[in-house]
């Protein structure tokens, strides 16, 4: 594949067409304009060169992200993107039209110069009402929580977070660390014009609010810049350790901090290959690249040399797969004129290994599909995506007194559906 290049940007991977492969989303700098764009898989291991230009009048930002998620619940994937073009710093969703091409009319989530830049945005449900909502954070020191409405559009009345003490300008994403059915802060970067280095959670109080009294994983100050970080469980207990990568003192660091099982983590971090071995101006990432039931890591970054790294995981415990959820069933609200909405409902799956993830925190991959065999197109493909992509469920206990989770869809066509729901 040959394609245009990005810089100060951001790439990721989503199925936005629903086709059953991955197709990629990239924003940045093109050594000329701004972009974003897509690139459309061709389903035989190639790609389209001739990129999707999502706002070909004002679509291009750097030094920010872009997200998948489907933020209006309607089966399809739309797009959040964050950072600064020429003049303001944008926070913007560009709606998924469901038919291959998104909707260049974007959703300015807080106004015009109502984003940040140098740090990212991620899609979750943090009020657990069954929709995405948005954590961004970066320059100048924001870390916001903007509330999905339910209705397609977002409030602008955003929740500030941390106002004392900023966001950072780094990597963040939501995790539930303390195992209690909600989605908590895992934040790195610095704040304050670089004075200060953080690695910091934010505890979700499970009403809606963020705890602003963050936990310093690391004590104040034992961050690390030009950085990246992401949840995973990578000693295979039941709960989120931290990996993270970037430089603090001339010393470029990789290090992994291993979760207490407590609602605290241990701040005797591993250092993954040493003193000043790490990278950094990269991302990291979990994966299972030897399929052993663990997970490995993927860095990359600069040493003084670009460098594209996988550590591998030499924990002897795997992580064993739950059991699949059970009583599916499911409600049809047909309507000709208006929006129809299919509601599915489950009993949650349960983890047999020692120690085991607590049901309420378990995530589920979801498929719907018009053929019995889905060897037709899928309305929501799910089964290839992570949660970093947006593209999956952790539905909220609101069905039947809250004794099954669900999730409902809304605009599906008229078809009888088949539904597959892996653990």
């Amino acid at each position: 594949m040959s394609a245009v290049g990005f810089i100060e940007g951001d790439v990721t991977w989503g199925d936005y067409d629903n086709d059953g492969d991955l197709d990629v989303v990239g924003i940045g700098d093109t050594g000329g304009p701004k972009e974003l764009y897509i690139y459309k898989n061709n389903g035989n291991a190639t790609f389209n060169p001739t990129e999707v230009d999502v706002d070909p009048t004002d679509g291009g930002m750097r030094f920010g992200a872009v997200e998948w998620g489907d933020f209006d619940n309607d089966g399809d994937l739309d797009i959040l993107a964050t950072g600064e073009d020429n003049v303001t710093k944008r926070h913007r969703i560009y709606k998924n039209n469901g038919n291959g091409t998104l909707d260049a009319s974007q959703i300015e989530v807080d106004g015009i110069n109502g984003g940040v830049s140098g740090g990212g945005g991620a899609w979750g449900d943090f009020d657990n009402d069954g929709d995405l909502d948005i954590l961004i954070s970066g320059y100048p020191d924001i870390l916001r929580v903007y509330k999905n409405n339910g209705n397609g559009s977002i409030d602008p009345a955003q929740i500030e977070v941390d106002v004392a003490d900023g966001g950072l300008s780094g990597g963040l994403g939501w995790g539930d660390f303390d195992n209690d059915g909600d989605l908590d802060i895992l934040m790195i970067g610095y704040y304050n014009s670089g004075a200060t280095v953080q690695l910091r959670i934010y505890k979700n109080n499970g009403n809606g609010t963020i705890n602003p009294s963050q936990i310093e994983v690391d004590g104040v100050n034992n961050g690390l810049n030009s950085s990246g970080v992401a949840w995973g469980d990578f000693d295979s207990d039941g709960d989120l350790d931290i990996l993270a990568a970037g430089i603090k003192s001339s010393n470029r660091q990789l290090r992994v901090y291993q979760n207490n099982g407590n609602g605290t983590m241990d701040a005797t971090q591993i250092e993954v290959d040493g003193l000043n071995g790490g990278l950094e101006g990269g991302e990291v990432a979990w994966g299972d690249y030897d399929n052993d039931g663990d997970l490995d890591i993927l860095a990359n970054g600069t040493n003084g040399n670009r460098q594209l790294r996988v550590y591998k995981n030499l924990n002897t415990t795997a992580n064993t797969a739950p059991s699949a959820p059970s009583t599916l069933t499911s409600t049809w609200a047909y309507n000709a004129s208006g929006t129809s909405t299919a509601t599915f409902k489950w009993n949650p799956g349960a983890d047999n290994g020692s120690p085991a993830t607590p049901a309420n925190v378990l995530t589920y991959q979801m498929e719907i599909s018009t053929m019995s065999d889905f060897t037709g197109k899928s309305i929501v493909a799910g089964q290839w995506s992570t949660p970093g992509m947006g593209n999956y469920l952790k539905p909220p206990q609101i069905y039947d007194g809250n004794s099954n989770q669900g999730v409902g869809l809304r605009y599906l066509p008229h078809h009888e559906y088949n539904l597959l729901l892996p653990g």
